[in-house]
């Protein structure tokens, strides 16, 4: 004859086996993260400027730069493939200041929608009502090949 504590036995090891190997948490995949397709900065103003940039993958800064520019829309810009630091997924974070001012920064995730597999980013300066220093960061896609340009955020060789 079967007793309750056999019955309640029985039943345990019925539920048991079934769950044996899942620990019941969800399993995260880490996230790729996204690559830099493009990054450039513009002058919008009307006089020339010193502007520094900094770029921050997972926390760590793997590029940094200062660079003169003229007004009305003179800028510099890099592209992927001919900056070797953007060929890795990460997240970002990129820094920009003017003539020696506050960095204002800006999390690549955060200023763009969903979780793009490639962004462009580009820091305006507009010069206007309170001279500040804004982002534009959208969807990009991978270059076909292997660019054949230098880098031009980085500088020409034999500038020091």
């Amino acid at each position: 004859m079967r007793t309750r504590r056999s019955i309640l036995g029985t039943l345990g090891c019925a539920v048991t086996i079934p769950t044996v190997g899942c620990t019941g948490f969800p399993v995260e995949y880490p996230d790729p993260g996204t690559k830099l397709v493009r990054l450039g900065l513009t002058n919008l103003g009307d006089s020339s400027h010193r502007f520094e940039i900094r770029v921050h993958r997972d926390g760590t800064v793997v590029h940094e730069s200062a660079h003169d520019l003229g007004g009305d829309g003179e800028s510099v810009s890099g592209t992927q493939g001919a900056c070797p630091w953007m060929d890795t997924s990460g997240s970002y974070v990129v820094a920009a200041r003017l003539e020696g001012g506050e960095w204002v920064s800006q999390s690549v995730d955060e200023g763009v929608d969903g979780s793009p597999e490639h962004v462009l980013v580009h820091v305006l300066y507009d010069g206007w009502e309170g001279e500040r220093l804004a982002f534009l960061i959208e969807p990009g896609e991978e270059p076909d090949g292997p660019s054949a340009e230098r880098c031009h955020l980085e500088p020409a060789p034999g500038d020091d």
